[in-house]
Formats: C-alpha cells, structure tokens, sequence
C-alpha cells in the first residue's frame, strides 16, 4: 500500500515493489516491529510512511524514526539519562583507560558531539548529552563509571582493535 509519497526519489508506482527501503519497510511491518531506525530522508518521507502505517495497520504511533529520535526517547530521563551519558563518555573515553580530569572529559564530549551534531545529523542526541552533563550531581563519579565501562566493555574493545586494523589500511 506504499505511494509514490513514501518515497520521493522515485519515479514510477511500479518501483516500489523494486525498491529496497521499501522492502526493508515492508518486510518489518509485516513482522511487527516496533521500530525502524534510519536517517534516510531523502529517498523515504518517514512522515507519510508513519502516517500510512496508523492509518493501515492501526498503529499508535509510527514506526520510521530517525537515528536521533532512538537514541533520545530510549534515554528519556532518570537512570537511563545517567547511562547515557556514561556510555557516551566510555566510547570516546582514552584507549588507555587513563583517568580523565573533569576539563578533559568535557573536551572529549564536546568533540563526540560535534560528531555527532554535524557530521551524524543527530543535533537532539548531542543536546541530550551536553544536558546531561551539565546537570549531572556527581560528575566525578560518572567519570569513574564511564571510564570503568571503556576498560570493561567488548563493544568498546572490539571498536579499538577494528580502528587500529583499519589504520594500518588492512581489507576486512
């Protein structure tokens, strides 16, 4: 039931049935997903596939969102606004694992959300971030959180080993 509105960039009501956004889509709506996350605006308009899939499928909410609108509403408030910003210090956290003073961290924040504000469209997480930071009672102690996470953490382990690989300009 997709419409030529789902997907400005096409030409022709018989390329969505060949399209791959609109097949991604339309293979997770006919599994009932609760989200898809993508930043592509310009070859899907989110609005009218939200819109079509309340008005089909009786949704209450949409389920296209961008990269940002995720990331914030998973990390609305409370706790998961202090996880966040932990887990977004640990990722541009030292790959020494070195404690960072207070300035430092704030520089490195600052640099992730440059990032991520223009080079990632995601201006609503970076605002979140430096939120979150601001606010923060016991900066000292996220710091401590944030760096055992960066030490700690696969994820974060496997990012390190696969940017040393890259660095050294190997095929993956």
């Amino acid at each position: 039931r997709f419409t030529m509105r789902c997907f400005p960039g096409l030409n022709d009501i018989d390329d969505i049935s060949r399209n791959a956004d609109a097949v991604i889509l339309a293979q997770g709506l006919a599994l009932g997903v609760d989200l898809i996350v993508t930043n592509n605006m310009k070859s899907i308009d989110h609005f009218e596939v939200n819109d079509l899939a309340r008005r089909t499928l009786g949704r209450n909410s949409g389920v296209l969102v961008t990269a940002d609108d995720a990331i914030t509403r998973a990390h609305a408030g409370g706790e998961a606004s202090a996880q966040f910003l932990e887990i977004a210090l640990a990722s541009c956290w030292p790959d020494s694992g070195a404690p960072l003073l207070l300035d430092e961290a704030h520089e490195r924040l600052v640099a992730l959300c440059d990032i991520l504000e223009s080079g990632l469209r995601m201006p609503d997480t970076a605002r979140r971030l430096f939120n979150i930071f601001e606010t923060t009672d016991d900066l000292e102690q996220t710091l401590d959180i944030a760096r055992q996470l960066s030490v700690d953490s696969p994820a974060l382990k496997c990012e390190r080993w696969r940017k040393q690989w890259l660095s050294q300009d190997q095929p993956i």
